[in-house]
């Protein structure tokens, strides 16, 4: 049994989801009760996208393991995916009676508030989720999206700024903070945060060249395709009314593969540490 947890896990990290779920269906056919193999089977479903049956097998966690709090929290992810935010937050909410200061339940109960269209709410769950963990990147780049939208371009700068502070690896902090410059008109100052991004960051067609060319932000922003696809909107309303449009898309935290310490992971899972079933 510990062979094939021990294979899935392993399969799920090099990204072979339907084999690794095979390894992980064999453990629980021995050992029903292993909420671990029933939480990482979900998050291969989750990857692939098939939200619904992820969240059967999320449920099954949860059910054999009440306290499996990143089972709750990537439940929630999948409902929220679904368009079935009312169900992502009651699954949130619980979670975080289970964990009252975890910064990605927090983050991400921001996120389902936000697209509800409770700003205000949104950003005192990012608070509260920086408050609990001064060093949390995430928080700090998904306050900075909700600033910009609301036209405090330095306020979000600021945000952003922090983000990468915590984590000098957030290429999309520096992208953002980049828009805003642009948003601003201070083309210079833009060009020079998009000069840190590493080419192989920036999307097909993209090059640092191009990137001085940019029109006041209505042109080609740099990022992933779907993290900054409402920039350039964004931007042609700024440009138009003079106000400010958002930097890109808010970023969730879901749980990585079951591992001895179900550490922190990376944005919608990742692979952790393997733990042994039982």
């Amino acid at each position: 049994m510990y062979c094939n947890f021990t294979m899935g896990t392993i399969l799920a990290e090099q990204r072979r989801y339907p084999e690794a779920i095979k390894h992980f269906e064999t453990v629980i056919a021995a050992d029903e009760s292993n909420a671990t193999s029933y939480y990482n089977k979900g998050l291969c479903l989750q990857e692939q996208r098939k939200y619904k049956e992820a969240v059967e097998c999320y449920g099954k966690a949860v059910e054999r393991e009440p306290g499996f709090i990143k089972a709750r929290n990537n439940m929630a992810i999948c409902f929220d995916r679904m368009g079935e935010a009312d169900r992502a937050r009651e699954e949130f909410e619980g979670a975080l009676k289970e964990a009252p200061n975890d910064p990605s339940i927090l983050n991400n109960m921001g996120i389902n508030a936000k697209k509800s269209g409770k700003t205000e709410e949104a950003i005192k769950a990012y608070k509260n989720a920086i408050e609990a963990h001064p060093d949390y990147s995430l928080g700090y780049y998904n306050y900075g999206i909700t600033l910009t939208e609301q036209g405090k371009l330095e306020e979000a700068i600021e945000a952003f700024n922090k983000s990468r502070e915590c984590n000098p690896n957030n290429h999309f902090a520096t992208l953002a903070i980049a828009n805003a410059h642009e948003l601003m008109d201070s083309l210079e100052l833009a060009l020079a945060e998009y000069e840190r991004v590493p080419i192989k960051r920036l999307p097909t067609g993209v090059d640092r060249k191009r990137v001085s060319g940019i029109r006041g932000g209505c042109g080609e922003v740099p990022g992933s395709a779907e993290a900054h696809r409402v920039a350039a909107e964004g931007a042609r309303r700024a440009k138009a009314e003079r106000t400010r449009g958002p930097a890109g898309n808010r970023a969730e935290e879901g749980g990585g593969l079951g591992g001895g310490g179900r550490g922190e992971s990376g944005h919608g899972g990742g692979a952790g540490a393997g733990r042994k079933p039982g």
